[in-house]
């Protein structure tokens, strides 16, 4: 899809009004006390997008959604960075299930196994002194062509320790994610879960902050 084709899809279908006439008409339209902000095209390394223009700011708006993740962005960035510099160990995780035709199954099955990782966070605090900050995106990729097996949704996320542990720490993320698999929803405890150190490089903190910021 392009973003033309999104948009255009939202103002025929969308159930919100506020959705439907985003970016259409000038802000002083609505509220004509505020004639300060005039329509002006920005152009960055995200995209593009008009200021001036109305907006229903919601995180689902294809167009609204960009300014939310640039702001995301540099959040995310400014916490590796704090967190880099006090020598903080950082994670990149990728945590998946299978692809399924039940997309609210799939929902709560992440739920689910999100929740139990929590808990041996919690363990590592309570029993080993080490804090864990973490932020996450649910990423959801879809197939039409399948009937079955259409939808796919996964969990990238950032995972921050307060300071290096005396255990195997990817062996837990594994085996706790991997401990929830049932008949109907197995997770490969190497294919199914991805797990990167990130450096304290440039380099590694823009490409992680850039992949949890788009929506």
């Amino acid at each position: 899809f392009t973003i033309k084709k999104l948009v255009n899809f939202q103002r025929n279908n969308s159930p919100l009004k506020s959705m439907r006439q985003c970016h259409t008409r000038p802000i002083y339209t609505f509220n004509p006390s505020d004639k300060t902000e005039n329509i002006t095209l920005r152009v960055n390394e995200y995209g593009y997008r008009a200021s001036g223009l109305n907006r229903c700011k919601n995180p689902y708006c294809p167009l609204c959604s960009k300014a939310r993740a640039g702001e995301r962005y540099h959040k995310l960035k400014d916490g590796l960075t704090g967190a880099m510099s006090q020598k903080m160990p950082v994670y990149f995780v990728t945590l998946t299930i299978p692809r399924d035709k039940d997309i609210k199954k799939q929902v709560s099955e992440l739920r689910h196994r999100w929740k139990q990782l929590q808990n041996s966070f919690t363990y590592l605090k309570q029993k080993l002194g080490v804090e864990v900050y973490t932020a996450k995106a649910l990423d959801i990729t879809f197939n039409p062509n399948y009937r079955n097996h259409r939808y796919h949704l996964h969990i990238h996320s950032i995972i921050v320790l307060s300071h290096e542990l005396s255990v195997d720490f990817e062996k837990l993320i594994r085996d706790k994610w991997t401990k929830s698999n049932h008949q109907k929803c197995f997770v490969h405890p190497v294919h199914g879960i991805d797990i990167q150190r990130v450096e304290n490089t440039q380099t590694d903190k823009k490409k992680v902050s850039k992949y949890l910021s788009k929506m």
